[in-house]
């Protein structure tokens, strides 16, 4: 949860030069579960921070996957890419944990909360969200759950308006 959010603060907008600017969320649900994903372009990746706090941007995607070990659980991905190579290089995601049982995004656009979101707009315009609300459900040993929810603020939202 604080990896992401730090991601989703480090949001990339870059109005001068050209950028993959952009954040796309989809609502998915699996076995009555909300299972969402997220793309978002960032220059703060959690765990790579260059010297002056920002790092070259960076693709990233958090999805999951059934856990085929478990029945009802699923595997939280989390896929990391290069924004600045021309040519798409493919990598494995990383396995955050095995054990979820829910992941659920919405997205503020500062008057009401979505399901789901594309940063594009039909006229061209980056439109991102004000904030994004986290809820991450995790299955514990003793078969009950853990539930953790957070909401991130999105400072570059309020500077391109």
């Amino acid at each position: 949860m604080w990896q992401l959010s730090r991601e989703l603060r480090g949001l990339a907008f870059t109005p001068v030069t050209p950028a993959h600017t952009f954040l796309n969320g989809e609502g998915h649900v699996q076995t009555g579960s909300a299972i969402d994903s997220i793309s978002f372009s960032t220059f703060d990746s959690g765990h790579r921070k260059s010297l002056d706090t920002f790092g070259a941007e960076r693709l990233i995607s958090y999805s999951a996957a059934p856990n085929p070990e478990h029945s009802g659980w699923s595997i939280l991905l989390r896929n990391e890419s290069s924004a600045l190579l021309t040519r798409e290089t493919r990598t494995s995601p990383t396995p955050l944990a095995d054990n979820v049982l829910g992941f659920h995004l919405r997205y503020f656009d500062g008057t009401m909360w979505h399901e789901s979101w594309t940063s594009e707009l039909a006229n061209g315009q980056v439109n991102i969200p004000q904030a994004v609300s986290i809820d991450l459900e995790l299955a514990s040993p003793g078969g009950r759950s853990i539930r953790f929810s957070t909401r991130v603020f999105i400072p570059i939202a309020f500077i391109q308006r």
